[in-house]
């Protein structure tokens, strides 16, 4: 997902510069927490992406989220998106901690 590298005379797309930061600034994260005995839980990039798989405005949040409620759509979330191991667009990793600590139907 993150294909935006390219290198033009000494040069780097400042994009994966930013990636690269971010992608230590998370491992940074999931050490501390493995350190402290904490879970770490992670959305990419915002809760909204991953349970409606589109980037909502911050004027539009707590519409869309009464929105997202009201009408169940938590239903209709691809599980598979709350259960990834490594950080990917429109993914967490919320339900593998979850289910360490709950059980399901």
């Amino acid at each position: 997902p993150f294909s935006l590298f390219y290198h033009e005379k000494g040069k780097c797309n400042i994009w994966f510069v930013q990636f690269l930061f971010f992608k230590h600034a998370l491992a940074n994260a999931r050490r501390y927490c493995n350190e402290k005995g904490y879970d770490f839980v992670w959305f990419c990039k915002d809760i909204e992406q991953v349970y409606l798989g589109k980037k909502v405005d911050d004027s539009r949040k707590k519409q869309e989220a009464t929105t997202f409620k009201e009408k169940g759509l938590i239903a209709s979330v691809d599980e598979r998106k709350l259960h990834t191991h490594e950080y990917r667009r429109n993914t967490s990793n919320i339900m593998n901690v979850i289910d360490k600590y709950l059980s399901r139907k």
